[in-house]
């Protein structure tokens, strides 16, 4: 059973321990220790809860610094704020074969617990009060985790010690592998809405069900998982739930949940908790990301390098590909210049400055085409090279002037209906084509009656474009690929 043969040992040690203190009986041990062992799974903690209220007030901390006279080693303990003792080995300490340093032993009182209704704070109690085990028990999520065992019974094994099930659901659902709550789920879920999320950790993990009626109070309750700290979130997202072997298992009973949308709406709002999921996805399968992505979760800033069109072409393109080869296209898209030769395109085509970086947008365009090249880096340089050259050729025929909002010049050549590049290496598609009252300038000199249009491109750019001896038909042009045309006429007049 893995690592429970340690944990074991600890239960067993702990037990002796509380025997000979007289409190064995009143001091248990609770929740993932008791339902692993059941499923013939390892034990990886053992978490205690001790009756305050039937010992007469010997608490958590009481037990904890008893427990530092037996443990012949180095220890810290420290108390939090909902009176859970944390007794941590610092020095070396070996018994039943294993050595505890580094171990970290939790003690609990048995408690109740006040969130203050609907103004509480959202996932944290604002109240604690000593209370008997059985209220205890009550105020935990779900019946499986509510199983006991009492430290007493643990001094030779689980094997010989009673399960202690209070509510009398908790073993029946166990083995049933279905969720649901020792309390009212409405009041389950407004006290702690992470609880939520945790049914869905579960159920990926375990592979179990929700019962209807936890299913309906998730549904009517979603929405308070934004009374939650971000960070509280991601730690469930990232630790537990969107696991690669099973997170689209995790998506689809989120979504059905309603709590997906709630999620990628806390993401959208909350930059902190955006960038820590988009840095946590980009170490992550190619794969995996797009579907998180189509699932809503904002984590576009790892490709938004690409345009849509581009993105689009890039989902297509790794469709097929082998184990490990999608995330080295998208490593090559975003540095192309450390595959393809630049130098040698720099030279041989006389590029510098701005153009530089056009260089790559082609490098992309063609790696998009044919990904292929990236593990060719001579026929990617050469194939950079010839489109680049295509595109010098088209500049004569295809120019037109336009100014960017910053305000400088930048000439835009056409590559197909609606599509575009500038001189300073960006691609595009053009969105939209909005023509503006006429005005005079004399920006351009001997040129008047000039017409004013904008075009904003996929990264949400604007550029503006003035032209004179304006026709009804341009003025009244509502796709760029219309004024084409009108361009090159213009271009020509121009010229002559």
């Amino acid at each position: 059973m893995g690592n429970s043969g340690k944990q074991l040992a600890l239960a067993s040690f702990l037990s002796k321990v509380a025997r000979k203190l007289g409190v064995g009986k009143h001091v248990y041990v609770v929740g993932g220790a008791v339902r692993d062992f059941v499923l013939g799974m390892p034990i990886k903690d053992i978490d205690m809860v001790i009756d305050s209220v039937a010992l007469k007030g010997k608490g958590s901390e009481w037990f904890a610094r008893q427990l530092q006279s037996f443990i012949p080693a180095q220890t810290k303990l420290v108390t939090n704020n909902y009176g859970v003792a944390i007794l941590t080995v610092v020095g070396s300490w070996e018994s039943g074969g294993y050595d505890f340093k580094g171990e970290v032993i939790e003690i609990a009182n048995a408690r109740e617990e006040s969130y203050g209704g609907e103004a509480g704070k959202g996932y944290k109690p604002s109240e604690v009060s000593a209370a008997d085990i059985e209220k205890d028990v009550y105020r935990r999520e779900f019946t499986f985790n509510t199983l006991m065992w009492r430290l007493s019974d643990l001094a030779k094994g689980p094997d010989r010690a009673q399960i202690i099930d209070i509510t009398g659901c908790g073993l029946r659902d166990l083995k049933q592998g279905e969720m649901s709550c020792p309390s009212s789920p409405d009041k389950t879920f407004k006290d702690d809405p992470t609880r939520m999320l945790r049914a869905i950790k579960f159920l990926v993990r375990y592979d179990w069900k929700i019962s209807n009626k936890v299913k309906i109070s998730i549904r009517k309750n979603a929405h308070l998982l934004k009374k939650v700290p971000a960070d509280a979130v991601v730690k469930l997202l990232v630790g537990d739930i969107l696991k690669e072997q099973s997170y689209k298992k995790a998506l689809k009973e989120m979504k059905d949940l309603g709590l997906l949308s709630v999620v990628n709406d806390m993401a959208g709002k909350n930059k902190q908790m955006r960038s820590t999921l988009q840095h946590w996805a980009s170490g992550k399968k190619v794969q995996f990301m797009l579907d998180l992505m189509d699932a809503g979760v904002p984590l576009g800033a790892n490709i938004r390098f690409l345009s849509p069109v581009q993105q689009k072409q890039f989902r297509g393109a790794v469709i097929g590909l082998k184990e490990g080869e999608a995330e080295k296209l998208l490593a090559v898209l975003k540095q192309p210049g450390k595959v393809m030769d630049t130098r040698m395109l720099m030279h041989d085509l006389g590029v510098k400055g701005k153009e530089v970086s056009r260089l790559s947008d082609i490098a992309r365009a063609v790696l998009l085409d044919m990904p292929v090249l990236m593990r060719d880096p001579q026929r990617l340089t050469q194939k950079v090279k010839k489109e680049f050259a295509k595109l010098k050729e088209s500049r004569a025929s295809s120019g037109a002037y336009l100014r960017e909002r910053k305000g400088s010049l930048a000439e835009i050549e056409f590559v197909g209906p609606g599509k575009w590049i500038t001189t300073d290496g960006r691609f595009g598609v053009i969105k939209k084509f909005r023509p503006i009252n006429p005005m005079e300038s004399s920006e351009l000199p001997g040129k008047r009656d000039r017409h004013v249009f904008s075009v904003r491109d996929l990264r949400n750019r604007t550029y503006t474009g003035l032209f004179y001896e304006l026709s009804p038909e341009l003025y009244q042009a509502r796709r760029f690929k219309d004024v084409v045309p009108w361009i090159r006429e213009f271009d020509q007049k121009d010229e002559s």
